[in-house]
């Protein structure tokens, strides 16, 4: 018994097989003890037969074979194998009893312990889930062709790619700097415009970098879009979105409206909502009131007789490549682009 409970108590496995072996312990105690009485109710029948005389021993076979059974008596060992045999019981059922109690005491141990243990697991298990679900960057490209290394680079990194322009995006990538939807909605919204470069060193580092060395410099297209634009010589994507990070959204609280003169509208809405402003599909019922919280845009010509009469109402008309210009530089320049 002692044996197959320091087995027992030194088992670090799981429920099931405790329980086997304490069964095999408690059966084999069980056993032990039973034979034992078994024994010693024998031997003590061969020692009554043994010391008494032949008569005697004619007599109790023939008082057994006429049905009658002579009382036990101190001589024949009767008392000594009823005791013996109900020590043994009593003793196997203490055996088992303290078997029982010890099974459960140590159960309980191990349940606790092991309670304990996923407490602690799920106190550190936690907060890496969180780390893990949590998306660190939004990539888009414009003017790139990306690599399948490269957007495996970006999932190792717990970001993610899209191919079209989402306002959760926080890293452009680019090669160039290009007018594009995507350059226009980036810059509107303060996303990091970055060159490839920047993801191969963050699979070196195994982690997303700082991009203030991989931030998109191109003074020949930069200044190529400022001589065209008649803008300042110092004209930069880092200076424009350097200028929208301090001042905001540039259209925050305003409404746009195109007029039907403007056909080449869809990259239009978006540049709006990039900017923090709100697009009107229809010119609004109150039309012309509340001229100050409504930028309207329009081609340099009508589109037709109907066109003309509202602008007629309106006071101020703007050029919608106003809209497109301030998108990059991040300045509504109103005097230059208002159509007369």
């Amino acid at each position: 018994m002692a044996k197959g409970q320091s087995r027992h108590c030194g088992t670090k496995a799981g429920d099931g097989p405790v329980e086997v072996e304490t069964e095999v312990a408690e059966k084999k105690t069980c056993n032990q003890i039973e034979d034992d009485s078994d024994a010693v109710i024998v031997e003590s029948d061969e020692l009554a037969i043994a010391g008494s005389c032949p008569a005697q021993q004619q007599q109790t076979t023939d008082e057994r074979a006429g049905g009658k059974r002579r009382p036990p008596t101190p001589a024949s060992g009767g008392r000594k194998k009823r005791g013996k045999a109900e020590g043994g019981k009593a003793a196997c059922r203490t055996q088992k009893e303290k078997i029982g109690d010890k099974v459960e005491e140590t159960q309980e141990a191990e349940f606790a312990s092991e309670a304990d243990q996923h407490d602690a697991m799920d106190g550190l298990v936690a907060p890496q889930k969180l780390a893990t679900n949590e998306i660190l960057a939004h990539f888009t490209a414009t003017g790139v062709e990306m690599t399948a290394a490269q957007r495996r680079t970006i999932k190792a990194l717990g970001a993610t790619f899209t191919n079209e322009w989402m306002p959760q995006v926080s890293h452009l990538i680019a090669d160039t700097f290009r007018r594009t939807t995507k350059m226009m909605c980036a810059i509107c919204c303060g996303a990091r415009v970055v060159v490839p470069a920047y993801l191969d060193a963050c699979a070196e580092a195994g982690k997303l970098v700082d991009d203030t060395q991989f931030l998109l410099r191109d003074e020949v297209c930069e200044a190529a879009f400022a001589r065209k634009h008649h803008l300042a010589d110092d004209f930069s994507v880092s200076a424009a979105l350097e200028r929208r990070n301090q001042s905001g959204p540039m259209l925050h609280g305003v409404s746009v409206y195109c007029f039907p003169s403007v056909v080449e509208r869809h990259d239009l809405p978006h540049l709006v909502a990039a900017a923090g402003g709100a697009w009107l599909d229809e010119l609004p019922s109150s039309f012309p009131g509340h001229a100050h919280s409504v930028l309207l845009l329009a081609e340099r010509a009508a589109r037709n007789s109907a066109e003309q009469e509202q602008r007629k109402k309106a006071n101020r008309i703007y050029d919608v490549e106003m809209l497109r210009e301030a998108a990059i530089t991040q300045m509504l320049r109103r005097r230059q682009w208002r159509v007369k």
